[in-house]
């Protein structure tokens, strides 16, 4: 019997298959979700009582929110605490809140050789969430960063 003549085998790129949120994403899902309660509540709470700059900057100090960014259709892009207040208090005013919903964006990044594990970022989340508002089909955008390094600051 006769060997079959040899044949290069064909390769292919091998598929991925995710059965599931893979540990760091369900953390940062997690930690999101209880960062957008707190928002939400600190949004609807604008309408009941004056908040000061200074607390939601202290409350949100160690969220994706530390150095908010809001957009608003037709107006100017609202950067910090001050200024996104401001602009939620206008809105509040008018609107109740009705929906938060995010998109979350995760990068990673190689880490630099010779560089101490705490300043080493090895992953960047980028939050975007829409703040809808019943009447009139109102919806802002505010983003924000968290940055994971290798002694995780995602853990709250």
């Amino acid at each position: 019997m006769k060997k079959p003549a040899y044949s290069k085998p064909k390769y292919r790129e091998p598929k991925i298959f995710w059965t599931g949120p893979l540990f760091m994403e369900k953390r940062v899902a997690d930690r999101i979700e209880k960062e957008n309660m707190t928002l939400g509540k600190m949004v609807s709470d604008l309408r009941e009582r004056p908040i000061r700059d200074k607390d939601a900057q202290e409350k949100f100090l160690k969220t994706y929110l530390k150095n908010p960014v809001l957009k608003r259709r037709g107006r100017r892009t609202s950067t910090g605490w001050k200024d996104v207040l401001k602009e939620l208090r206008i809105i509040v005013d008018k609107h109740n809140l009705s929906k938060i919903q995010s998109r979350v964006t995760l990068a990673y990044t190689p880490l630099k050789k010779g560089t101490p594990g705490e300043r080493d970022i090895d992953l960047n989340v980028h939050v975007m969430t829409t703040l809808f508002f019943k009447s009139d089909d109102m919806a802002v955008l505010i983003e924000g960063d968290l940055f994971h390094r290798r002694p995780c600051p995602i853990d709250p």
